[in-house]
């Protein structure tokens, strides 16, 4: 199975935009948002105010773009597997993928980030949910439903099983390694998990 990307935000940026989204992102786990500066920026990526002001509008749109990209990247994906393949190596595949992808240090950094800021910046908070959670389980849902069209899986509500599922799967390993510094699951663990989660999932989905 072959690894694919996607990320609406990068694609609709020039390459110049694409420089200047890739240097606030540093700036800002460098130095958080506040003091983060639209010179730094520019200096960084050598671009300018009217790249920023064209592109992102100001340095709050600056920053909801950075978070929405990495949202996008981190997100679950079906969109390079087969809905022939086995259900449960697929599931294992796509689920593994996503835990470790939000489990990286980048990724980690960048929650914080953004957790420190939706208090004064709700409509990114809500705009990074969308994004991430409810779309993940999008493409999720679709899958489960199609196997259970198939009459390989049995439950109510596609939705509601894929939220299950990626409930399953992260089973609390983002959140304490969100706020426990000394906490770095190992490949060992997340396999264990994803694979527990997922086998459990279909102990009670798979059609007998």
């Amino acid at each position: 199975m072959s690894e694919t990307t996607s990320n609406s935000i990068k694609s609709a940026l020039s390459e110049r935009g694409i420089l200047v989204l890739k240097a606030a992102q540093a700036m800002f786990l460098q130095h958080g948002y506040d003091a983060t500066s639209l010179e730094m920026v520019i200096k960084e990526s050598g671009g300018s105010r009217r790249t920023i002001y064209n592109e992102f509008g100001n340095k709050e749109g600056l920053f909801k773009a950075v978070i929405l990209s990495k949202v996008e990247d981190v997100r679950l994906r079906l969109d390079d597997v087969s809905e022939d393949a086995d259900i449960e190596t697929t599931l294992i595949y796509v689920c593994r993928r996503f835990l470790s992808s939000i489990l990286t240090p980048e990724s980690l950094a960048m929650f914080r980030l953004l957790i420190s800021k939706v208090d004064k910046l709700p409509d990114i908070g809500q705009s990074a949910y969308q994004a991430g959670p409810v779309t993940s389980v999008e493409p999720l849902a679709q899958y489960l439903e199609s196997q259970r069209q198939k009459g390989l899986l049995s439950f109510d509500c596609a939705d509601e099983a894929g939220r299950l599922l990626v409930g399953m799967v992260d089973n609390s390993m983002h959140i304490r390694a969100m706020i426990d510094l000394d906490y770095v699951p190992t490949e060992q663990e997340i396999d264990q998990q994803v694979t527990s989660a997922v086998k459990l999932f279909l102990s009670g989905a798979l059609k007998r």
